[in-house]
């Protein structure tokens, strides 16, 4: 705080006074301070995401929390005592853990990969000064703000699913939210989004910081080699899966499909990663420069287009096609002459179709991208290419309820990692069909959908300056071909990622960001790596905490109203209680007793609400009890309870909607004795019984 308060002291001396030298050193020292400050507190949040996840998952798997934290420590050492080597073997690991575990555990499921997670965290915190930011400045504000921006604002999302309250933990059976998830179930996802968004991040960041010199050549071979030797061996599974067995260590709908899960277990991002390697395993061999590198590279290439096609991804396909593309044009050379030029891409493009058509013919079990891809097509007619193109943005539903939770969200956003949560909600509302769980079909929309404009700022702005430094950059001499190809990865996937979401898979997250920074080492001057490259000016800073800190306001806001979890029920229509116990009956009279808090949805029968409640406390004369009751969110009751004698209140609800929702605070609780009901040991508050009416037929006490 101390720090913040210099540098807004400093910031504005520097404005006000002619002689800046102090003000700047100042400013300087304490943004070196901010710098460590915020990227400490990001690791924080992203090892407690880590922790809280493993514990609710250790549910499925009882050693998850000691495998976590064994990994994390194992990592941290591999990378002080043999910073060669302990990238190499963690990153071996990205495209085959899911698969490993499959294997080992006979099923999957993605809590298992906070494993592999926890290692890649303990590699990237254990290096000296990795505490302090290291990308460059051009793009620190945006990063480090995308970064806080996950960082502080996820926990507020556990909280509001969990109704601020501890007591609808997922594994009571109570608070079940929308799609028939506990909040436990809800809350692991989000906080799985936001480690896959802060792993990518810190893993961008760690790679200026080992990497920034210009190493190229340590970069290939401690990482990229790894990840490419790791994909290859995916596309060779992949391949095995569709030519032979489909069902071989898969899962999910994936066999009935006809599309190889690859060893991600999912088809999609299998068949993304095998795209994004088709043509990168022609830049890593440029880069290399082993003996008769095009002939592996070639052999590579075609390994991957293979794992490409038994996956059946569409996007995929997409993918592939544009970083071919690339690196064929790049490869050609700018010297060489048109006529030549274009015999080169026209016999690339030769080769491509024959291989191809060579892929359709061969015998296989999975479902091939063209199959899938002609099975798609429009009708060659105005209407039909219309159809198609709305189709092709509103993707069953999931992109235009998203385009919904914008209107409705535009600046707070639903909350990172909620739209699978709250999507069939709106797919009802809008259609009366509840869909399953799914993204919004477009990782540009379902980031303004769960982050709104506001959280936003971060990613937009470093989208906007990296496609810039992509279009005003390229290799030169003999980092032209391999710069191409990277360029193309990059590209392909951000073309498809405006039909899907392919990044929504850490593996495919990881690539990503190790894609964008060897791009960057590859083309980017020396200058952009200098040591003091990631320091910002107060006045960024401030914006950066301006920024943050009404996001968090409205994220809070929205939390506590219309995002609440109970008025989503009331919203949406579905069935919503904690803090109650099961009904009981006492002269013909149901009724139900509350904990401190309780809350329940119920349906609309009547238009008004009879309201009773009681205590059954045995000092109530000494030990008087607080009960607050609110119906609609209008206060009913907010008196003191000192006798057994019931309270009676009447309420006319609201008209429109069909769900009503009930709350009561109680204070003090207490607690029966064991023996006198059979060992309850649960607290009390109030009894409640409530009864729907036409009006008003008796008065309060």
């Amino acid at each position: 705080a101390r720090s913040v308060s210099r540098i807004w002291r400093g910031g504005f001396r520097a404005r006000c006074t002619r002689t800046s030298a102090v003000p700047s050193k100042v400013s300087s020292d304490d943004s070196a301070v901010v710098e460590r400050f915020t990227k400490s507190l990001v690791v924080l949040s992203l090892l407690t995401a880590v922790y809280f996840e493993g514990r609710l998952a250790a549910g499925e798997w009882d050693p998850l929390l000691q495998l976590i934290a064994a990994a994390f420590v194992t990592g941290a050492l591999l990378a002080h005592f043999d910073p060669a080597f302990a990238p190499r073997l963690v990153l071996f690991f990205t495209y085959l853990a899911p698969v490993v575990f499959r294997a080992t555990l006979d099923f999957f499921h993605y809590p298992f990969l906070l494993i592999w997670i926890a290692a890649l965290i303990g590699l990237m915190v254990a290096s000296p000064g990795a505490l302090r930011w290291s990308v460059p400045r051009r793009w620190a504000f945006p990063v480090i703000l995308w970064a806080l921006t996950i960082a502080c604002v996820w926990p507020l999302i556990v909280l509001r699913e969990y109704d601020y309250t501890l007591l609808t933990r997922g594994d009571d059976g109570a608070g079940t939210i929308s799609s028939g998830f506990l909040p436990g179930a809800a809350s692991m996802w989000v906080m799985d989004v936001a480690v896959g968004h802060l792993v990518g991040l810190l893993w961008f960041d760690w790679l200026f910081h080992r990497y920034a010199s210009n190493r190229l050549d340590t970069f290939a071979r401690e990482v990229l080699v790894p990840l490419g030797a790791a994909a290859l061996v995916g596309c060779a599974f992949g391949i095995y899966q569709g030519l032979f067995d489909l069902t071989f260590l898969s899962a999910g709908l994936w066999p009935a499909m006809q599309r190889a899960a690859g060893s991600l277990v999912d088809a999609n991002a299998s068949g993304m990663i095998a795209a994004l390697w088709s043509a990168a395993v022609i830049a890593l061999a440029a880069c290399l420069r082993t003996r008769g590198w095009q002939w592996w590279a070639a052999a590579a290439a075609i390994v991957c287009w293979g794992g490409l096609w038994v996956s059946g991804s569409r996007t995929a396909l997409l993918a592939g096609t544009i970083g071919l593309a690339f690196s064929v044009y790049h490869g050609i050379g700018t010297s060489a002459s048109p006529i030549r030029r274009a015999r080169g891409i026209a016999a690339a493009a030769v080769l491509v179709a024959v291989v191809i058509l060579a892929l359709a013919k061969a015998p296989s079990l999975s479902q091939t991208p063209i199959a899938r891809v002609a099975g798609s097509l429009p009708a060659p007619t105005a209407r039909g290419l219309l159809a198609f193109s709305k189709e092709l943005w509103n993707r069953n539903l999931y992109g235009a309820a998203g385009t919904r939770m914008i209107a409705d969200f535009p600046f707070s956003g639903v909350g990172v990692g909620s739209f699978h949560t709250i999507v069939p909600d709106y797919t009802v509302l809008m259609t009366g069909v509840r869909l399953p769980p799914d993204n919004a079909q477009n990782w540009f929309r379902h980031q303004i959908a769960e982050l709104g404009l506001l959280g936003s700022v971060g990613w937009m702005i470093w989208v906007a300056l990296f496609a810039v430094f992509l279009a005003r950059t390229r290799g030169t001499d003999d980092r032209r071909l391999p710069a191409g190809a990277v360029k193309g990865g990059l590209v392909a996937l951000a073309l498809a990622s405006l039909v899907g979401m392919p990044s929504q898979n850490l593996a495919v997250t990881v690539t990503f960001w190790t894609f964008a920074f060897w791009y960057v080492l590859l083309v980017a001057p020396s200058e952009l790596f200098k040591a003091d490259r990631s320091t910002l000016s107060s006045r960024s800073w401030m914006v950066m905490i301006v920024l943050l800190a009404s996001h968090m306001a409205l994220t809070v806001y929205t939390g506590r109203h219309n995002l609440r979890v109970p008025q989503r029920a009331v919203r949406f229509g579905w069935p919503y209680a904690y803090g109650l116990s099961p009904p009981e009956g006492s002269a013909g009279r149901e009724f139900r007793w509350t904990s401190g808090k309780a809350v329940a949805v119920i349906p609309v029968e009547k238009p008004w609400l009879r309201i009773t409640v009681w205590a059954d406390r045995p000092d109530l004369a000494r030990h008087p009890v607080h009960a607050r009751v609110t119906v609609a969110g209008r206060g009913v009751i907010d008196e003191e309870l000192r006798d057994t004698t019931p309270l009676v209140r009447e309420v006319r609800l609201p008209d429109g909607p069909k769900q009503v929702l009930i709350e009561t605070r109680t204070s003090p609780t207490w607690r029966p004795a064991p023996n006198a009901l059979g060992g309850e040991t649960q607290d009390r508050g109030l009894a409640i019984a409530w009864t729907f009416i036409d009006g008003p037929a008796a008065k309060g006490r």
